[in-house]
């Protein structure tokens, strides 16, 4: 296949999982291609290893909404500048933000978005200028030349939702060195109060702290399992917008807790703070759990599997269903569904919330009393976890790229 100028635009590249797999992906392709990544402006620390060179549009967003405005434009006119200064022949945006701004500057290089996440179950997007957001996706998106999903799921709401079923689309999963997880995960944990951390039964969750992650149930249930296994504790690898509330709500029901650095008593529940190797946590803990309203590829749960851990995760659009069993439903589920590396239960609103705290108190209390079963899942985890491997993504997206 002939080499190809092909550019990144992310808003920015801070730790992220859309920033994490733009980083995996810009690797590999800066094998056969000139690869290079633009973001809006360097407020944002870049710490995300990749090899490609990170420019930036130096475009700052104001926080009125005529300076939002002022600095979309600037973004549009000096990507196209930037493109045609590099005679980009393929650019692929990552995040709507950057979306918006790769379709508007397009001069005749092939234009690719990769939606990351769902839109009509997204959160944020719902309480923030939803019906705008929605136009310019239904706008825009048609004008790419391509559309990269990361599960069917997304590729599905695109069409029936957005009216993009015109829209060349590919589904093109996330994907992990399963062995090179492994032997990061070997490595020792640098503060010795961690080894008494994990002296208990462990319940990880990983990524940013947002009220769309639902750590706040995870918390609820925690505090009732604290009363059956005294010594549980609740572990929160990364940080985000919804820290300080979850901290609150730990230690209003009783839970002791902690930031960053842990020296003494242990406590209940441990924030770690952002961290650039998350293996190590992941491995000792006993079970992962996801509890999102929305994802789209979750980067955590395929991470945590290939950790060999038991996960248990809501049944939220989309992912979280086609890595555990391999399959697509738009259904939602009431009730727990068992699957080989864990369970599947209900997403929020599904079930009253009374219901859906005792359905994850039950089953979470089930796996810390087996441990046999945990081991069992833990290890059909690993092994579910080696179908994502980089010669399958890559093939597809050098599909995307020559079409």
């Amino acid at each position: 296949m002939p080499t190809k100028n092909v550019l990144f635009v992310i808003p920015e590249m801070s730790m992220g999982g859309a920033q994490r797999s733009l980083a995996n992906i810009a690797h590999e392709l800066a094998q056969h291609h000139r690869v290079w990544v633009v973001i809006f402006n360097r407020d944002h620390a870049l710490v995300t290893a990749f090899a490609a060179d990170v420019l930036s549009l130096d475009v700052r967003s104001g926080r009125n909404p005529m300076r939002k405005i002022i600095a979309f434009f600037q973004r549009v006119v000096r990507l196209r500048q930037l493109k045609k200064k590099l005679a980009i022949d393929v650019c692929i945006s990552f995040l709507e933000g950057a979306d918006y701004v790769n379709v508007l500057s397009q001069r005749g290089e092939r234009v690719l978005i990769s939606v990351r996440g769902s839109k009509l179950h997204d959160e944020n997007m719902i309480r923030y200028v939803f019906f705008w957001r929605q136009l310019l996706i239904r706008l825009l998106y048609r004008r790419a030349h391509g559309i990269v999903c990361v599960s069917p799921g997304i590729k599905n709401e695109l069409a029936t939702a957005y009216g993009l079923s015109n829209v060349p689309t590919w589904v093109i999963p996330n994907f992990y060195s399963v062995d090179e997880i492994q032997r990061l995960a070997q490595q020792p944990l640098d503060n010795p109060f961690l080894v008494d951390f994990y002296s208990g039964p462990v319940i990880a969750m990983s990524g940013r702290l947002a009220i769309e992650k639902g750590n706040a149930l995870i918390v609820r249930v925690v505090a009732q399992l604290k009363k059956e296994f005294g010594n549980v504790r609740l572990l929160l690898i990364g940080d985000g917008p919804q820290r300080h509330p979850i901290l609150a709500l730990a230690e209003e029901l009783g839970l002791t807790t902690a930031y960053r650095t842990l020296a003494g008593s242990c406590p209940d529940v441990f924030v770690t703070g952002e961290v650039s190797n998350v293996f190590p946590f992941l491995h000792r803990a006993s079970v992962y759990v996801l509890n999102s309203s929305s994802e789209g590829f979750p980067n955590g749960l395929v991470e945590a599997m290939a950790c060999g851990l038991p996960v248990v995760s809501s049944d939220c659009p989309y992912g979280p269903r086609e890595i555990m069993t391999g399959a697509f439903s738009a259904k939602e589920i009431t009730a727990a569904e068992i699957t080989a590396c864990g369970l599947l239960l209900p997403v929020a609103g599904a079930v009253p919330e009374g219901e859906l705290l005792s359905l994850w108190h039950a089953h979470l209390a089930a796996l810390l009393r087996n441990e046999p079963d945990r081991q069992q899942r833990g290890t059909a985890a690993r092994a579910h976890a080696q179908q994502y491997d980089s010669a399958s993504a890559m093939s597809l997206w050098q599909a995307a790229i020559h079409a």
